[in-house]
């Protein structure tokens, strides 16, 4: 009998532990590889405050813990309505879930697109890691906000995954394996990041990859701003979120970005090696 015992507490302390390292985000692995085909679309957030005109007063009123997540300006609302807009407009293309950063910005443009599509969001955590504030210190260790400020952002919030991978690539394939297309609201940092290298990247761009053998290939962009106007931010020397992208760290992925070339020319970046048979998105 007493061994019995022994043996039912043994396997009860066996199944506590690896419930313990199944709940561990940085421990969780995906088992499930990303199909070939696979396609999403990553959305980078609108206008931030902290690099308009009104910065400043804006930095003066947070403390400096909190500098690194500045909301959206009236005109960021705007452009991420516009986004929602485009997205709305894909051929052959229907959205059903949102997945976010859990920043402000993010949020926020998560909430308008969300109310374009009439679509739920689910915040991942991960996908603020690329963000150059979050990535010098880790995700783990930045003043996330609360579930509730989250929900005050956006509505149409129904899940916070906590559970998701915290490294943004491997958080990217996690989201793929939920939703086909998958459609998430992220970083320019991020972007960079899937893509393999530095790239112009407007406001509320739209940016569409797919996976070929096992890579990650950007597709195609588009996007509501001018390249004019969203720029102004790369004058502005102030310490923030969107400085230089770090080291990307897509090659400890399953799935690795690749490097195309590409032009600045046309206002929306369209990428000059894809066939104009290949590009969905509206004119503009």
């Amino acid at each position: 009998e007493r061994a019995l015992k022994r043996k039912e507490e043994e396997k009860k302390t066996s199944d506590e532990i690896s419930l313990a390292v199944m709940l561990t985000p940085t421990k969780r692995k995906i088992i499930k590889e990303v199909d070939e085909g696979t396609e999403i679309f990553l959305v980078r957030h609108g206008e931030r405050m902290d690099l308009t005109e009104s910065g400043s007063a804006w930095r003066a009123t947070v403390p400096k813990s909190r500098r690194f997540d500045p909301p959206l300006t009236e005109n960021g609302k705007l452009q991420a309505q516009e986004a929602g807009r485009m997205l709305n407009s894909i051929e052959g293309i229907q959205f059903e879930h949102i997945f976010s950063s859990p920043l402000a910005r993010t949020l926020s443009t998560a909430s308008e697109i969300a109310q374009v599509l009439r679509l739920p969001v689910t915040v991942v955590p991960g996908l603020a890691s690329c963000a150059a504030a979050v990535a010098k210190v880790g995700i783990n260790h930045v003043d996330l906000l609360s579930s509730e400020a989250m929900k005050a952002l956006c509505a149409s919030i129904v899940d916070i995954d906590y559970r998701a991978p915290r490294n943004f690539t491997a958080a990217i394939n996690y989201i793929t394996t939920l939703y086909q297309p998958a459609l998430v609201v992220t970083h320019r940092e991020g972007i960079r990041e899937l893509y393999g290298g530095r790239i112009a990247l407007p406001y509320c761009t739209i940016a569409r990859f797919r996976t070929t053998r096992h890579k990650w290939q950007l597709i195609h962009m588009s996007g509501p701003c001018e390249r004019a106007e969203s720029h102004q931010e790369d004058k502005r020397k102030v310490e923030h979120d969107d400085q230089s992208a770090p080291e990307s760290s897509a090659t400890s992925a399953s799935i690795h970005s690749t490097k195309k070339n590409h032009s600045d020319s046309s206002a929306f970046n369209l990428l000059p090696e894809i066939s104009s048979s290949s590009l969905v998105f509206p004119s503009q």
